[in-house]
């Protein structure tokens, strides 16, 4: 994390080892994990926290929930006939 100068040899062995993890929901968990680890060590106050709301039909398939916001990508998105 070079721009907030945040340093911690076991966040980034962490991270390297995450990157690898064939198995989506595992590597989802592994990376709550980390994100804990550092919010805990506090390396910076969040001012912001944004609530969004993602409204979810049984009749929409391949909406995706994007880990980190930047932008929707409907490319997927069918609704059912």
């Amino acid at each position: 994390m070079e721009t907030a100068r945040f340093a911690d040899p076991e966040i980034d062995r962490r991270l390297d080892e995450t990157s690898r993890m064939p198995d989506a929901a595992a590597r989802a968990g592994a990376y709550a994990a980390i994100d804990s680890i550092v919010y805990a060590q506090a390396p910076w106050i969040y001012l912001y926290f944004p609530t969004s709301f993602h409204v979810v039909s049984p009749r929409i398939s391949g909406y995706r929930l994007p880990a980190v916001y930047l932008g929707n990508d409907f490319s997927g998105v069918a609704k059912a006939r």
